[in-house]
């Protein structure tokens, strides 16, 4: 009977494991006239810091407590989280939904902190931020 309640809960462990991930391969984000009227806008936008869920709604709680960091360059638009190191661009737009898929492959979070994006030559970088107690001067190229 012990052996079939530790199988039991071994099962119920990995299922629910499994089922617990989160999707961050793709993000679904609500079209508002905020972000039309950036998307729209010609030029470059170096970055724009909206407030955590006020204009993106991640369903992850990683995503939904870090500010989100639009950044536009020419007719490419991008999505990030403020200490993530995460990179979205806008693949896909429906009537009521913009759809960013991840470009990174970044495995660390919290260690770039209020790092300064850039474009440079159609590239984007970003620069410096902070994390586990101290500051960084890195660029890195997303």
């Amino acid at each position: 009977m012990k052996l079939i309640l530790i199988y039991i809960f071994l099962v119920l462990s990995i299922l629910g494991f499994a089922n617990s991930r989160q999707n961050d391969t793709v993000l679904e984000v609500k079209r508002t006239n905020y972000l039309e009227n950036l998307i729209s806008k010609e030029g470059s936008i170096q970055y724009i810091i909206g407030y955590r869920s006020k204009l993106v709604n991640p369903s992850d709680r990683f995503h939904l407590e870090k500010p989100a960091i639009f950044i536009k360059s020419g007719t490419n638009f991008y999505l990030s989280f403020s200490g993530s190191g995460r990179l979205y661009g806008l693949t896909k737009t429906t009537d009521s939904l913009y759809y960013f898929s991840r470009l990174d492959s970044t495995e660390n979070i919290n260690y770039n902190l209020g790092a300064n994006y850039f474009i440079h030559e159609g590239q984007l970088f970003s620069f410096g931020g902070y994390g586990f107690w101290k500051n960084f001067g890195s660029l890195k190229q997303n």
